[in-house]
């Protein structure tokens, strides 16, 4: 069977597009986190029309674009650059998060309806305002958050209704320290 040139431009460039489109739709609406911590920020604005990618890369992972009033942070990687995976143990520390209320979740990577989470309502702060977590398989004392089985995770934290940052200062991001693995 014999193809024209013209063809063979038609099909190069469909491929080309498809590999491109891809690529933005991981690249777009993800920023790193202003405090420069191993944090990444999902960042979209659903009412701009020239962000098709942004909104894409939510609904790439099946999520919905979150609404003006929330901020999405995500990481995949531990503080020290290591991937997270679900056969290990980590810590989660940090002050009160600045917001109405905030959710801390894992999943494994590219499937959040799998998500464990939990929020604001179950985390016990200590006397000096800080937090810390557990994430782990097995359960621990204090507060807790049950891994998924995943050999890539990623973990979301949402803050709905963040305090303004001017009369607070930026938002400190909790640490997140490799305990063990199994």
């Amino acid at each position: 069977m014999r193809f024209s040139i013209g063809a063979t431009f038609i099909v190069a460039g469909i491929a080309a597009g498809y590999i491109t489109g891809l690529q933005a739709l991981s690249r777009s609406g993800t920023v790193t986190a202003p405090d420069g911590s191993k944090w990444f920020q999902e960042v979209v604005n659903p009412k701009d029309p020239y962000s098709i990618y942004s909104v894409g890369h939510f609904r790439a992972d099946g999520m919905l674009p979150p609404p003006h009033s929330a901020q999405l942070f995500s990481r995949l990687q531990d503080d020290d650059g290591k991937n997270l995976r679900g056969d290990c143990s980590y810590h989660l520390s940090g002050a009160a998060l600045p917001a109405r209320w905030w959710a801390i979740s894992a999943s494994p990577a590219g499937s959040p309806s799998q998500a464990i989470s939990s929020n604001a309502g179950e985390i016990i702060l200590t006397g000096d305002d800080r937090f810390e977590l557990t994430l782990s398989r097995r359960a621990a004392a204090g507060n807790w958050l049950a891994l998924p089985e995943s050999a890539n995770l990623k973990l979301m934290l949402t803050l709905q209704e963040a305090y303004d940052k001017d009369k607070r200062g930026p938002v400190s991001l909790p640490t997140l320290v490799k305990v063990a693995c199994e």
